[in-house]
C-alpha cells in the first residue's frame, strides 16, 4: 500500500517556504536598490515555488494511479447501482402517479354525484315552498347541506424507508416578461471582452478598468 513518509529533506522545503513567507510579509521598498533587491528575490521565490511543486507532483504521482486504480473499481459497481436506483425510483413514480389520478376521478365522481344530488334536494324545497310547505322546504334544504364534500383517500400504503417529495422546478416561457432581478449578467463573456477588448469597447451599464499584477521569471 503506498504510504507517504515527512523525510528532513520534505521538512526543510516546508521550513524554507515558511521563512520566505515572513521576510516577504516584512518587505518595504525605499529606493531602486531595495526595488531590484525585491524583484530578484521575487525570482527565488518562483523558482523555489516550481521546485517544490515539481517535487509534489513527481511524489504524488504513485497516489495518483493508485486512487485512479481503486476509483476505475468501485466506479462500475456504483454506476450500476445508482441506475438500478433511478429505474426502481422512476417504477414507484409511475405508480403513484397513476394511484393518485385514479384517486382525484373518482373523487370527482363522487363529487358530481353529490352537487347533483344537492340540485334535486333544493328544487324540491323550491317546489315544497311554491307549494306552501315551509318548514318541509327548510328540512330539505338543511339536508341538502348536510351532504358531505367526498374526499377519496389515498389507498397506497407507506414503504419503509421510502419517502416523496415535491422538488419545485423552474421553466422559462417568456424571456421577456421576467423582472430585472432575475437577469444575472453574463460575466464570462465580459470577462473576456475586458481582456481582449482592454477597455476599447463600451457596454453601457459596464466598467472595464485594470489591475497592476506582477510576473516574476524563475532564476
Amino acid at each position: 500500500m503506498t504510504e507517504f513518509k515527512v523525510t528532513r529533506e520534505l521538512e526543510s522545503i516546508k521550513t524554507e517556504a515558511l521563512s520566505a513567507f515572513e521576510n516577504a510579509k516584512a518587505v518595504v521598498i525605499k529606493d531602486q536598490e531595495s526595488y531590484e533587491f525585491q524583484g530578484n528575490r521575487l525570482r527565488t521565490i518562483k523558482t523555489q515555488w516550481s521546485e517544490i511543486e515539481s517535487k509534489r507532483k513527481e511524489l504524488s504521482k504513485p497516489f495518483q494511479q493508485a486512487i485512479k486504480q481503486l476509483n476505475d473499481f468501485f466506479n462500475e459497481p456504483l454506476d450500476v447501482l445508482k441506475r438500478a436506483e433511478t429505474c426502481i425510483k422512476q417504477a414507484l413514480i409511475k405508480y403513484t402517479d397513476q394511484k393518485e389520478k385514479e384517486r382525484q376521478e373518482e373523487e370527482r365522481r363522487l363529487r358530481i354525484e353529490a352537487e347533483k344530488q344537492t340540485i334535486k334536494l333544493e328544487k324540491k324545497a323550491e317546489k315544497q315552498e311554491l307549494k306552501g310547505q315551509k318548514e318541509k322546504a327548510e328540512e330539505t334544504r338543511i339536508e341538502a347541506m348536510a351532504i358531505p364534500v367526498p374526499v377519496v383517500a389515498r389507498k397506497i400504503e407507506k414503504v419503509k424507508g421510502v419517502t416523496f417529495k415535491d422538488i419545485w422546478k423552474f421553466r422559462i416561457v417568456d424571456i421577456n416578461k421576467i423582472p430585472r432581478k432575475y437577469l444575472i449578467p453574463d460575466e464570462k463573456s465580459l470577462g473576456e471582452i475586458a481582456r481582449s477588448a482592454k477597455g476599447k469597447v463600451a457596454i453601457p451599464g459596464v466598467e472595464f478598468y485594470s489591475e497592476k499584477s506582477v510576473a516574476g521569471a524563475r532564476c
